[in-house]
């Protein structure tokens, strides 16, 4: 059985079963994976808004939701709020008067529910007591110190069946009503204890939204065997919300939209979009969901469509709608809604926008994802990431777009790109390449040696790690939950047989994308543009535009646009002629040329080495 290690540390691989809509599969392979510690978090400059299944804009009609520490772009899975990591957990935090303010929370309000966002959902809840205490405070520093201490807090919820929550999702826990805290102004301190004697801790974490800030405002700590008495101090905070109600009703949450987030065109996956949906009550729901796809500059929509659902009680189901073929370059959202359902009142969860592109590039599953953790091969293996994609009609697949680990201890090993065919079979590569330091944190293109044509076919595009000197990590993951079935794969170096990847501490997608060169009109190394054409491709940034005879005598404008759709070139050349364009110093990777001439636009896309 194989296993995927954290640095130092051997686990068993454990299968991932009982999600409605996964097919379950044993995954063996006999090299070890191996991901660098998580514990710290991950900070990538992606804002909140529009990050993947981070913008819930549904909010309660009576906007009684107070994010008094703020939801960030920052996650962490050390226990800053309940976790299904650990049996024993304590954690004291201080939560200042002027992010209350911020947060919308008037003093006098009896505080009667608190809230918290797991960035990614886990696998295997856990069940244990749960109590959670509060108090007001005119600290304006954390000044309790590295010793567990609720002297003079009010205990606000007591439970001894608490089900940790595992959802990818905002959620809320009611406090006792009888016992409820009054915010007096000023600052307020949070403290919360979990214990679970006879739980099983699960290996699949579920990570937080959490906020850093520059000094200690948060101590806790974990244990294996009881309740912990010394505290560590950390700058990281839950993000929290409180809410004056206590009756908040949680009846159906939305918790992903499954899709090919880069969508070529006119490629796409052969599978429709998906919507995860959860009904976490007892009682069966029925509901409309609505998914539309929205220009994100025009707001224009590109797709909308609804379905009826019949949920049962205490389930979760995949609702698929028919696929969506762009047709013309966009950027994205993709976004889904419940209508309205008797008696829920905490409407947090009903809705869910997931940011997507539409362009010339590639095939991702991965656009806009957040850093989660880096990967390796545990030292001195080496082997391949790969992710499986579905080519309709015919294409060329010229390279792979691959997230680099932000970890300084990859600048210097090697790596290069692989394309596979559905057996197995390399069939194309990238030149080697060493990584650089300004190549941390970056997603980077490497085109192979020759593009690799495949038709009506699944294929493999992979990142291939060498063993280097040491341990290292090379590949950043994103966040996913639960994640997709048949897509993440690896190999060993040779290829051969793959091995589908089940989680065992996260719900990791391979940040690997395919990038993809249409076959239409294709006379390679020339790429036709309908009435131009545009050659060498791939270029090393010296190349040509030929208009031939089919313009009549004029101008046409061109336009050059870069992989993330920025225009980086424009010029006006006189038609019925060849002329000569350097991409001379702009960065390797794909670059789309549009020229419109005569009333007629017409595009075709270039590989600059």
């Amino acid at each position: 059985m194989a296993q995927i290690i954290k640095k130092m540390t051997t686990k068993k691989l454990h299968v991932l079963l009982g999600f409605l809509f996964f097919i379950s599969s044993v995954y063996s392979q006999q090299k070890k994976l191996t991901c660098s510690p998580a514990d710290h978090g991950f900070q990538p400059g992606n804002s909140i808004t529009g990050d993947a299944s981070l913008c819930h804009s549904g909010m309660p009609a009576n906007d009684s939701i107070h994010w008094v520490v703020p939801l960030t772009n920052y996650a962490n899975r050390t226990a800053k709020a309940p976790s299904n990591r650990y049996k024993y957990q304590r954690c004291e935090y201080l939560v200042k008067a002027n992010e209350i303010a911020t947060g919308g929370l008037a003093p006098g309000a009896v505080i009667g529910s608190i809230g918290f966002f797991n960035i990614s959902g886990g696998v295997g809840a856990l069940t244990g007591t749960l109590q959670i205490y509060m108090k007001n405070t005119t600290d304006t520093a954390y000044t309790l110190g590295s010793t567990w201490d609720i002297t003079g807090f009010t205990r606000v919820f007591s439970g001894s069946e608490y089900v940790v929550d595992v959802d990818q999702c905002a959620y809320k826990i009611n406090l006792d009503p009888d016992s409820l805290l009054t915010y007096s102004g000023g600052g307020l301190y949070i403290a919360w204890e979990f214990s679970s004697p006879d739980g099983i801790p699960s290996t699949v974490h579920v990570f937080q939204n959490c906020y850093v800030s520059t000094d200690m405002l948060q101590y806790g700590n974990t244990g294996s065997t009881s309740l912990p008495v010394s505290l560590t101090g950390s700058t990281i905070r839950p993000a929290t919300f409180l809410s004056p109600l206590h009756n908040w009703v949680d009846v159906v949450r939305i918790t992903n939209i499954y899709t090919i987030e880069r969508m070529p065109i006119p490629y796409t996956a052969p599978q429709p979009i998906g919507v995860r949906v959860n009904n976490v009550t007892s009682m069966e729901q029925s509901f409309q969901l609505t998914l539309t796809i929205t220009d994100s500059v025009t707001s224009s929509v590109k797709y909308t469509a609804n379905q009826s659902v019949v949920l049962p009680g205490d389930s979760a189901t995949l609702v698929d709608f028919p696929g969506w073929y762009p047709d013309e370059a966009a950027r994205l959202i993709y976004s889904a809604t419940t209508s309205s359902i008797p008696d829920e009142t905490f409407v947090l969860n009903n809705n869910l926008e997931l940011p997507g592109e539409a362009n010339d590039s590639a095939f991702s599953y991965s656009y806009n994802s957040k850093a989660r953790m880096s990967w390796g091969w545990t030292w001195p293996d080496d082997g391949i990431f790969a992710v499986r994609f579905h080519m309709k009609d015919r294409g060329l697949i010229d390279g792979a777009f691959i997230k680099i680990s932000y970890l300084t201890g990859s600048v210097g090993n090697k790596i290069k790109t692989v394309v596979l065919d559905s057996g197995g079979n390399i069939v194309g590569t990238s030149p080697e390449y060493v990584i650089q330091a300004g190549d941390l944190d970056q997603r980077k293109y490497l085109g192979f040696i020759e593009p690799v044509e495949f038709c009506n076919e699944p294929f493999f595009v992979g990142l291939y790690l060498f063993a280097g000197s040491a341990q290292w990590y090379g590949l950043t993951t994103g966040f996913e939950a639960p994640l997709r079935s048949c897509t993440m794969y690896t190999f060993p170096s040779t290829g051969g047989q793959a091995y589908e990847y089940t989680p065992n501490e996260s719900n990791s997608k391979w940040l690997i994308d395919a990038s993809v060169t249409s076959m239409v009109g294709v006379r390679d190394p020339r790429v036709s543009g309908d009435f131009f054409t545009v050659f060498p491709n791939p270029s090393t940034g010296n190349l040509y535009i030929d208009f031939g005879t089919g313009l009549r005598e004029g101008n046409a404008a061109v336009e050059v646009y870069d992989d993330m759709g920025e225009k980086v070139l424009t010029g006006v050349f006189q038609t019925g002629a060849k002329h000569s364009i350097s991409l001379e110093g702009l960065k390797s990777g794909i670059y789309l040329f549009r020229v419109t001439s005569g009333g007629q636009t017409g595009t075709a896309k270039i590989v600059k080495k």
